[in-house]
């Protein structure tokens, strides 16, 4: 009698075991999910807010509000500053921003990188929107980089077609998840604009804050 209750009892904790696991999975994809949605609705309220021309809104959903919206003298080039907001974010659609990462002070948005090649020169394109979270950990527009272009031209006439594309992923690739590529913060090429960071170190120099966040925090 006690062989099958034992059985039992054990195809019982298997069920619960996987259950749990389920659920906490699905608790993680969630949250991944949800900052995701939240982050992207402040995006559009913050565009709205800005086609509106409405300071105080923008100012709730920003981290830093322009210094021409802070003087009523300035109100025209504020206003303008909102028009080119709305503009160069014209074409940015939820869709497309299908990746996220976040913690507990930042969050970016971000796109797919796309091929976009022509007979002289590979690219690759993709964009960006970086949040900043307040004390409530709701997130605040920090900056906008609505098309980011990573470039690779080909001076090589025996160089094939994979091996440019070998040398763009080189250009692009980002081991450490900071936005910055691993080419920008190695210093590899000399004649690159370099930013001296750790590529294999999110946050060089331990602040809290992802090297490809700190121009916000800063500036």
């Amino acid at each position: 009698m006690c062989m099958p209750y034992r059985k039992f009892v054990f195809f019982l904790l298997v069920v619960a075991i996987i259950v749990v696991a389920t659920v906490f999975g699905s608790f993680g994809q969630e949250s991944a999910k949800n900052v995701r949605i939240q982050a992207w609705g402040v995006f559009e309220n913050y565009l709205l807010a800005n086609q509106n021309h409405d300071v105080g809104a923008v100012s709730s959903l920003t981290r830093k509000l322009s210094d021409a919206c802070l003087n009523p003298e300035t109100e025209s080039e504020c206003f303008a500053r909102m028009d080119y907001v709305v503009e160069v974010a014209k074409d940015l659609k939820e869709e497309n921003f299908t990746n996220v990462w976040f913690d507990e002070k930042q969050i970016i948005l971000f796109s797919d990188f796309k091929p976009d090649n022509d007979d002289v020169v590979s690219r690759y394109k993709g964009s960006y929107i970086f949040f900043i979270r307040d004390g409530n950990g709701n997130p605040q527009v920090a900056g906008l980089d609505p098309e980011r272009v990573w470039s690779f031209k080909d001076n090589s006439e025996s160089s094939g077609v994979l091996d440019v594309e070998e040398q763009l992923q080189n250009i692009i690739d980002d081991r450490d998840s900071d936005t910055i590529p691993d080419v920008y913060e190695t210093c590899i090429n000399p004649e690159e604009e370099c930013d001296g960071t750790n590529p294999d170190k999110r946050d060089t120099d331990g602040d809290g804050w992802w090297d490809g966040m700190e121009e916000f925090v800063i500036n």
